[in-house]
């Protein structure tokens, strides 16, 4: 498949194909899928056909100039799985499939564009002298239905958001695709604290997370984050772990006992 027309040789579309389509159902398309780690494509980014993850990946690298090492002798096979292991070998792979830095729009046009827009936002709006411009007589003319029900103009004019809404919406983005490729310091954060033997209980749990990995893999089907989510799952359950043990030792300082149905669940000897 062919790349879609580009501006100074940069791609960044979200869609395949196209864009004159006939009349009637589209033939479907076979499934593209992301040069870098091989997930479910969403389209040419950066000049490269890659993943949402991936894209996001990129970006962040570019723009926070980050230095990335890796641990496994510079020559990981970039998968979904060892995306998030080795940040240097998916960087690498990102540039040798195409992707280009200078794609990258930097953090400072970004802020120079939406102060662009919202100075437009304020220059639309509607002032006095437009409102003055409506005669009585054209008001009362028409239909009570409709003055009865009329809407002052401003409100149907869209403020621009507000600095702390701007960042509320990156806050959201950026977790939106952390969820589905969490990093190897996401999944470190399932471990316990202060272990006496951290390296070999990380060993295990690798071990674990591989066949986690290669079970999904055999029984659901590719490009649906499953994976993604149960190691986010794993998280919230390890909370919930701390939150029950915190609660439990809080009932043995107070002497107090537990409910009999938690008792009963918990297999707690009273």
């Amino acid at each position: 498949m062919s790349p879609p027309n580009s501006v100074n040789g940069c791609y960044s579309v979200d869609s395949f194909g196209d864009p004159k389509k006939k009349k009637g159902p589209a033939p479907r398309q076979q499934e593209e899928l992301c040069l870098v780690c091989g997930d479910r494509a969403s389209g040419y980014h950066y000049n490269a056909l890659t993943c949402e993850g991936c894209k996001g990946f990129f970006r962040r690298s570019i723009t926070k100039n980050a230095v990335y090492q890796c641990k496994y002798g510079n020559s990981c096979e970039i998968d979904m799985y060892m995306r998030r292991k080795c940040q240097e070998c998916r960087l690498k792979k990102c540039l040798s499939v195409g992707m280009r830095p200078e794609c990258v729009v930097p953090e400072y046009q970004c802020a120079i564009k939406r102060e662009s827009k919202r100075a437009q936002k304020d220059k639309d709006k509607p002032n006095s002298t437009t409102k003055e411009a409506m005669s009585p007589e054209k008001i009362d003319d028409k239909p009570s239905i409709l003055t009865s029900n009329t809407v002052n103009i401003n409100s149907n004019v869209i403020k621009p958001l507000t600095n702390p809404q701007d960042e509320m919406i990156k806050k959201l983005v950026y977790f939106q695709e952390e969820f589905e490729s969490p990093s190897e310091d996401d999944v470190k954060k399932i471990t316990r604290p202060s272990l006496l033997e951290p390296k070999k209980v990380e060993k295990i749990q690798e071990f674990y997370i591989d066949t986690l990995k290669a079970y999904v893999d055999n029984h659901r089907p590719p490009g649906k984050c499953y994976f993604a989510r149960l190691l986010a799952i794993l998280t919230e359950l390890r909370t919930l772990g701390n939150i029950n043990s915190e609660m439990c030792f809080s009932l043995k300082v107070q002497n107090k006992k537990l409910p009999p149905f938690l008792a009963e669940i918990w297999d707690i000897q009273e």
